[in-house]
């Protein structure tokens, strides 16, 4: 999987709900698992008694917005994993 990187283009991308998305978007493109599923199934296994249905239906739009903020998405600039490719491959042939 290649590492990447989100593209900034305005300050209203960056909030406090944000910075963590971030965070986790980046780490998304290397690890086999999607940020907004994760999130999901987290507000899922919050009791009723602390969250009802709207309150977490109204959480997970929250969460949607925030994402649509920073989907841009580019190659990390330290990524190397062609490199590391190309270099395994010179070694097999």
């Amino acid at each position: 999987m290649k590492a990447s990187s989100i593209e900034l283009k305005n300050k209203k991308q960056i909030t406090s709900a944000t910075i963590p998305l971030l965070v986790l978007k980046e780490f998304e493109s290397l690890l086999p698992c999607k940020v907004y599923d994760l999130i999901k199934k987290r507000i899922k296994d919050i009791p009723k008694e602390i969250l009802t249905n709207d309150d977490k239906k109204s959480r997970r739009s929250q969460i949607r917005a925030n994402l649509k903020k920073i989907e841009s998405v580019k190659p990390c600039k330290y990524d190397i994993s062609d490199l590391l490719i190309n270099q395994t491959i010179s070694i097999e042939s």
